[in-house]
């Protein structure tokens, strides 16, 4: 009789569990936690106060000043002579 008793208990718990599926109270034990993306709120809103400035501007001195080409003095020619017999000049 406990043996007809117990398989009569596991039938019940069995049609009690395929009814709450039936039902959408247990869709596959996928749904069974609730998740919530959490969002990050301030109040009052920060804020900068006062604002930043940079102070003074900088700024750059002396103004650097170049010579033009045409006033450059050139080097004398350079002479080389390589390990064989021929020489050759370069002139910058």
């Amino acid at each position: 009789m406990k043996k007809v008793l117990d398989i009569l208990l596991v039938f019940v718990l069995l049609a009690a569990i395929g009814y709450l599926v039936y039902a959408g109270e247990i869709s596959g034990g996928v749904n069974l936690f609730v998740t919530a993306t959490p969002t990050l709120t301030s109040t009052p809103a920060p804020s900068l106060t006062p604002a930043f400035t940079l102070t003074p501007t900088l700024t750059v001195t002396p103004t650097y000043t170049f010579t033009p080409i045409s006033t450059l003095t050139a080097a004398p020619p350079k002479t080389f002579t390589p390990i064989g017999t021929q020489a050759f000049t370069i002139t910058p």
